[in-house]
């Protein structure tokens, strides 16, 4: 191998090294404040159970986003290496649409997610769902750039409108096809109230209504 290529291996090795420890890092960022959190308003069991609980979450977190980092960029790299990119210029989030990042970034990033989100776990959902929800506010953003003015200013009411009349269809269709978290907020929002006796004006505006509606969820 010439020097040149071996300084280059270096290189990609090195971003692949530098991005499965930020990806380990931002896991822990990420995770551990939101796991705190949860586990305490929801989890019963005494304080090591619940410290336990939140090691494990973020653990795992940070293994996913560490493990997908190293094999996103290892892929990306090589699929540059393979169309003859040079390895200084072969590099995560610096292309553009008249390069071929985009195509590598969107085989790299199925090929990686694919095989490290395999398994629908809770922690692997939240982060997919996380993602899907940007992804498609981002693609939207992208296509309604691209449309006529008109069509622009209404592209954000449509988008919403259309979310909504999903999720609402989707709620009396058959809600156990959504998330438990979302259905029960939706319960409670949308059907307690009309069960029981409690539609009187008495109850609208008694406290003690209020905590015991809160403490039936």
């Amino acid at each position: 191998m010439s020097s040149d290529a071996s300084a280059a291996l270096r290189l990609l090795a090195l971003r692949v090294l530098f991005g499965a420890r930020n990806g380990a890092l931002y896991g822990v960022k990420v995770r551990a404040p939101h796991a705190v959190v949860l586990t305490a308003l929801w989890h019963d069991g005494d304080a090591a159970t619940k410290a336990a609980a939140v090691a494990h979450a973020v653990a795992t977190h940070s293994a996913q986003l560490c493990g997908y980092a190293t094999l996103y960029k290892a892929l990306f790299y090589a699929l540059g290496a393979g169309a003859g990119t040079p390895a200084r210029a072969n590099g995560c989030g610096r292309g553009g649409g008249s390069t071929n990042a985009p195509l590598r970034a969107g085989v790299a990033g199925f090929l990686a997610g694919s095989l490290l989100f395999r398994h629908s776990t809770p922690v692997n959902a939240q982060i997919i769902l996380f993602l899907f929800s940007r992804a498609a506010v981002g693609a939207a953003k992208k296509l309604s750039a691209q449309a006529p003015a008109a069509l622009r200013r209404r592209a954000w009411p449509l988008f919403a409108g259309a979310t909504w009349a999903a999720v609402m269809a989707l709620y009396e269709l058959d809600k156990s096809v959504l998330a438990t978290g979302l259905t029960a907020s939706m319960d409670f929002i949308y059907r307690d109230a009309e069960e029981g006796e409690l539609q009187t004006w008495a109850e609208l505006v008694s406290p003690r209504a209020w905590r015991e509606a809160l403490a039936h969820r």
